[in-house]
């Protein structure tokens, strides 16, 4: 039975490789496309602005040292592209390392090929109904011709795996490397694209003023500790802010997109082709952990908050807007794309952490929720494909 399994894994793991290793050429001669101008995208803009000593982002900077060498598009594809590989793995080692706290095992072949499957996640296109594959109202689409949104992404989830291992622990005793990489962490991901601290870090401050208004403020000396690693983090997010805001550009808020939404007639179908999936697994999950008596608030902890960071980062999108050169722009839109990408690894999560612990039983449920997740991922193939073959990124 153990060299079955072994032998298992050890097919899966070389599959999983060998699609790694097709992505990443696939990947490479996108971006070599974008860094020529081959199709149209956001990376020759992050090109120009780079060259002309501006920008704020680490990306920013990885791409005045590739410009200062014989082969700048090339290499400004290849640190790309080892972005989104970097991506995939960060994603697979964060499933691991949080199931393993539950003491449930997954293999490292079946992590790295949902890790791979998480960047092509694009929301289900509906023919007749939704004019385009990626739309401005698109909440899911992992997209491919940012570059600061392609550097966030890898430390975000490194960022996410970190606080959700330390989150339960925090009010005991914790390694102070674990702190370390939180702050590192984070501030690498400060530093690729600001948006992610947006949506993170008021979701943190809130769940420590309940843990903190719970425990009548027992807790103070931990959740100061907690909280001066996003502190420690902020310096550089002041820097990119000067930075950024020194054009005569500002911040305002307006409800204006959220009326429009309203009023249109295909938003249901915007909701739907968007979170569909996230919406089936918790609510069968919430009705599972009700069954068997289970404290949803307790144990589903992980799966509360992603859905917290997600609504709020969906709530700048839709009521956060800028002024001045940089108005059109929509950078307040990042964010919901990113979170709406941890959702779907949380929901994928807490499936495979229910399915295994046999609080979720029902094969037929379980097979529906990883479905739909499959719609969403053969959407995003269909994406890159186009894209790919030279069409506009809003396809």
């Amino acid at each position: 039975m153990k060299d079955t399994m072994k032998s298992k894994n050890f097919w899966l793991a070389l599959s999983s490789y060998v699609v790694l290793g097709v992505v990443a050429y696939y990947s490479y001669q996108l971006f070599l496309k974008c860094a020529k101008e081959q199709i149209v995208n956001d990376v020759i803009l992050h090109i120009r602005g780079a060259v002309a000593n501006r920008g704020y982002s680490l990306a920013h900077a990885l791409i005045r040292i590739c410009f200062k060498t014989p082969w700048p598009e090339e290499l400004v594809a290849l640190f790309l592209t080892l972005a989104t590989l970097g991506a995939c793995i960060a994603i697979a080692w964060m499933l691991r390392f949080l199931l393993r706290t539950s003491e449930v095992s997954i293999s490292w072949g079946a992590a790295l090929l949902f890790g791979i499957s998480v960047m092509f996640l694009t929301q289900i296109y509906i023919p007749g109904v939704m004019p385009h594959f990626y739309v401005h109202d698109s909440i899911v689409t992992q997209p491919w011709h940012n570059t600061t949104f392609v550097l966030m992404r890898v430390f975000g989830y490194l960022t996410l795996a970190f606080y959700y291992w330390m989150y339960p622990k925090y009010q005991d005793r914790i390694p102070f490397r674990y702190y370390a990489f939180f702050t590192i962490a984070l501030t690498l991901t400060n530093y690729s694209k600001p948006n992610f601290l947006l949506g993170f870090a008021p979701v943190m401050l809130l769940f420590l003023v309940i843990d903190f208004i719970r425990v009548r403020g027992k807790n103070l000396v931990p959740c100061v500790k907690f909280g001066v690693c996003v502190l420690l983090s902020l310096p550089i997010v002041i820097y990119q802010t000067t930075q950024v805001y020194d054009d005569g550009s500002s911040i305002v808020f307006s409800l204006f997109e959220v009326v429009v939404l309203i009023r249109t007639p295909q938003y249901l179908w915007v909701l739907v082709s968007n979170l569909l999936f996230p919406v089936i697994v918790t609510a069968v999950l919430i009705h599972c952990y009700r069954k068997q008596k289970r404290s949803i608030t307790k144990e589903l902890w992980i799966l509360i908050q992603a859905w917290v960071m997600f609504l709020l980062g969906y709530a700048q999108k839709l009521m956060m807007f800028e002024t001045g050169p940089r108005a059109g722009d929509g950078n307040y839109s990042w964010g919901v794309l990113y979170f709406a990408g941890a959702l779907f690894v949380v929901c994928m999560l807490e499936l495979i952490r229910a399915w295994k612990l046999g609080i979720l039983k029902s094969k037929v449920w379980f097979s529906i929720c990883l479905l739909s997740y499959g719609c969403f991922v053969a959407s995003g193939i269909a994406y890159f494909v186009k894209y790919y073959c030279g069409g506009f990124y809003i396809l």
